[in-house]
């Protein structure tokens, strides 16, 4: 049983259109974002260079590993149950194998394909609601009608969707 009063700041932070959830186990949710967090923007910073070329030099890869078991092994010693550093790197190694390909443009409709590797378990992709083309109508995946939520990232509002193997194509009118 929840405390009402988390119950009712949920409901005004849903009244509000936040995307809010109350967590089940808040100490596992601050460090799975924190071995994250504290690893990437860490690691971007000190070499100064986006996470893409970070993943692509062998140097700094092995840097990056090591640097996400050293936070995983302290979550672990404080029995706080995150995944292992070895399923996290296999993801990222596993995401960047995953690619969009054969993009097309034609003024109102984009048309790519996605090849998602096997172990990129829940990888998503993400479109921009607004082109020149006007607002994203509709979104297929081998003529299929494919759902996706909105989500603003930095000011920028994103449909965003699984990133299943298949051909796209998104319109917008």
């Amino acid at each position: 049983m929840r405390p009402p009063r988390l119950e009712r700041l949920l409901d005004i932070c849903r009244s509000a259109k936040f995307r809010s959830t109350l967590s089940e186990n808040i100490s596992v949710d601050i460090w799975t974002k924190f071995v994250r967090l504290s690893v990437f923007s860490g690691m971007t910073s000190v070499t100064r260079c986006p996470i893409g070329v970070i993943v692509n030099d062998p140097g700094l890869l092995e840097m990056l590993k090591a640097a996400v078991r050293e936070v995983t092994l302290v979550a672990q010693a404080r029995g706080v149950p995150v995944i292992s550093s070895k399923q996290l790197l296999d993801w990222l190694e596993a995401r960047d194998a995953s690619k969009f390909d054969d993009l097309k443009w034609d003024g109102s409709k984009i048309t790519f394909s996605i090849a998602a590797d096997d172990a990129a378990n829940g990888l998503r992709a993400m479109l921009p609601r607004q082109a020149r083309g006007g607002t994203l109508s509709a979104l297929t995946r081998d003529g299929a009608p494919v759902s996706f939520e909105s989500k603003t990232i930095k000011g920028v509002e994103y449909a965003v969707f699984p990133a299943d193997d298949g051909a796209y194509a998104a319109t917008y009118s």
